[in-house]
C-alpha cells in the first residue's frame, strides 16, 4: 500500500510504503533482544530493550502503560546489578510520569 500525495510537490520522487507494523515489530524485536539479555546477564541491554519496548508500545496506545510499567518493575526487582537496576527504576518514573 503506498501513500499518493494530493499535491504535485515533491513530484518525481519515489514515495515510500508506510510501515504500520512499525510499532509492533519494534516491541517483538525488543522483546527478543530483553530475553537475551536477562539470560547473559547483560543489564545495559536490558534497559535497552526495555526502553525501545518501551517506547514502542506507547505509541501503539496509552492503555498499554500498565503492562509497560508492570514489565520494566519486575524485570528490575530481579534485576542484581544496583546500577542497573537504578536505570530501570528511572525508566519505570519517567514512563509513569510521562502518562499521569
Amino acid at each position: 500500500m503506498a501513500f499518493t500525495p494530493l499535491s504535485s510537490h515533491g513530484a518525481g520522487k519515489q514515495l515510500r510504503e508506510v510501515d504500520f507494523n512499525f510499532p509492533q515489530d519494534v516491541s517483538k524485536e525488543a522483546l527478543a533482544d530483553l530475553d537475551k539479555a536477562l539470560k547473559k546477564g547483560d543489564g545495559y541491554t536490558v534497559v535497552d530493550a526495555l526502553v525501545r519496548y518501551s517506547l514502542a508500545q506507547s505509541s501503539i496506545s496509552p492503555d498499554n502503560l500498565p503492562e509497560i510499567i508492570n514489565r520494566i518493575e519486575h524485570t528490575a526487582n530481579k534485576e542484581k546489578d544496583p546500577a542497573v537496576k537504578a536505570m530501570l527504576f528511572l525508566l519505570e518514573a519517567r514512563v509513569f510520569n510521562n502518562y499521569s
